[in-house]
């Protein structure tokens, strides 16, 4: 018998600020920034984090990755203090500098965020218990976790390392990615003909529509922990999760509760050694 034949929950976790408090991390880097225009003069009141997200949001919806950087958000944040409508705010940071000494502003101010973005995040409350759960039930064989990222391999690697060590014995999968959407639908459509049709599968993340409406349209069962600085999201089309929670303690009894509801023999709940001995990183 193959370890797969034991499987009863596929449990998918998103990373950022589902697990760990990335918000925190970027929350301190953009008050650096923040604080070294200050230094110079722009004490203009808009100049607020609140403000700073929205102006951030707005070129992150406008630009691609390899348009954006922090130096035009600084830009951005540049003309807003000084008044310029929000469209106009934004062209003129993409289009181009300021003059040479606020540019050498900017500069600083970059390498400050830059400096808090390499710190590690912490894990967010019951983010440890849920884990250690969740090993467990890898340890009898009838839990397969994976955890799902987008962004930069090596950040995630120092954070996983950093936490919990040898991230092998934590989880099955690990996969980082530009775009969470599709791998959570492959994993999610495919874990009935990977485990047998009696296996559930559940996700658990921060983002309506990067985690649980992707999860949901395949057929999982989802668990969706607002991230603190987005509060609850409203989704674009009907797919709402199937539980709704404050925090990882709460999410944890969901998942306990889910796991005693599948079914599985007397004949398969011994056998499950041969599992959790590896992780696999796919993409």
């Amino acid at each position: 018998m193959v370890a797969s034949q034991l499987i009863r929950l596929q449990i998918l976790l998103d990373g950022d600020n589902t697990l760990w408090d990335t918000n925190a991390v970027f929350a301190r880097a953009q008050r650096a920034l923040l604080r070294e225009l200050a230094l110079h003069g722009w004490r203009v009141g808009r100049l607020s984090l609140a403000r700073l997200r929205e102006v951030d949001g707005c070129l992150a919806s406008r630009l691609n990755r390899k348009e954006y950087d922090f130096r035009v958000l600084a830009r951005a944040l540049m003309y807003d203090a000084e008044g310029r409508a929000p469209g106009e705010a934004l062209s003129s940071a993409v289009s181009g500098k300021r003059n040479a000494g606020e540019e050498d502003i900017i500069r600083r101010g970059v390498e400050k965020m830059e400096v808090e973005l390499r710190r590690i995040p912490p894990l967010l409350p019951g983010a440890r218990a849920l884990l250690a759960w969740i090993r467990a039930q890898r340890g009898k064989g009838i839990v397969y976790a994976v955890l799902i990222s987008e962004g930069d391999r090596r950040r995630l690697q120092r954070i996983v390392e950093h936490h919990l060590g040898d991230h092998g014995s934590w989880f099955d999968e690990v996969h980082i990615l530009p775009s969470k959407e599709e791998t959570i639908r492959r994993l999610v459509e495919g874990a009935g003909s990977r485990f047998g049709g009696r296996v559930k599968s559940l996700m658990v993340g921060d983002s309506l529509n990067g985690d649980i409406e992707p999860a949901a349209k395949a057929g999982a069962i989802t668990v969706y922990k607002p991230a603190e600085f987005l509060g609850k999201e409203e989704l674009a089309v009907g797919w709402g999760p199937t539980y709704t929670v404050e925090s990882l303690v709460e999410a944890l009894g969901i998942l306990n509760s889910v796991l005693q509801d599948c079914t599985w023999t007397e004949a398969h709940g011994s056998a499950g050694s041969e599992h959790g001995s590896g992780v696999r990183t796919l993409d």
